[in-house]
């Protein structure tokens, strides 16, 4: 299997019917360790278990997956620690919106609509979280639809939620791109049959969508 850009410099557009963009990383700005800075400021060894109890925890997974509410997520994530529960608390209160649009992904996507491409969400995310994104954020409104996780019970890069796209969106895999900043999870797509494009670096979707 290859990547998109393995035998494309530039986006193949009349290859390409439908254009899906992942979200964390692609179209906003994710970084845990961001949001900890803001809100926590220099207490390293603070910052370190709060990441470790919220970020990197099995309980963020089942946020993702739609089986946990935040306060129950709360509540596993301070087990054994109460002091940190405010914090906890805090990071929930705040997460959302220290976290910002990415130019060249939202240029990405305006350059799809105005190329007479249809455009859909495949995303991990907290349903919270995600209704925050259509409130705050009018570009979602470009898309034709949206795949997310905690809806479906399935996280990317399950096989399922690949099929679950497919179906829902009505996609010819093989005249569909999925973008993701993960690269296991473009994998599986292109297990799917769906054309994959790697987000890893800054200014690749820029230079691809020109």
């Amino acid at each position: 299997m290859r990547f998109i850009d393995e035998s494309f410099q530039t986006m193949p557009w009349d290859e390409i019917d439908s254009v899906v963009f992942d979200i964390g990383n692609v179209l906003m700005y994710f970084s845990p360790h961001h949001v900890l800075d803001v809100l926590f400021g220099e207490d390293e060894p603070l910052k370190a278990e709060l990441l470790r109890r919220v970020f990197e925890s099995s309980h963020w997974l089942d946020l993702d997956r739609g089986t946990a509410t935040y306060e129950q997520a709360v509540e596993r994530m301070s087990q054994g620690r109460a002091d940190l529960r405010p914090k906890i608390e805090l990071i929930f209160a705040r997460w959302m919106e220290l976290k910002t649009p990415i130019p060249e992904g939202v240029a990405a996507l305006r350059r799809c609509r105005e190329k007479g491409k249809r455009t859909y969400v495949l995303s991990n995310y907290h349903q919270p979280g995600f209704e925050w994104l259509l409130q705050n954020h009018d570009f979602f409104s470009l898309f034709d639809g949206y795949v997310v996780s905690c809806y479906l019970h399935l996280l990317k890069p399950e096989p399922e939620i690949y099929r679950e796209l497919i179906e829902r969106c009505s996609l010819d895999p093989a005249r569909s791109l999925f973008l993701d900043d993960t690269r296991v999870n473009v994998e599986a797509a292109m297990e799917a049959g769906i054309q994959g494009f790697w987000v890893e670096k800054p200014e690749k979707m820029t230079e691809f969508f020109a």
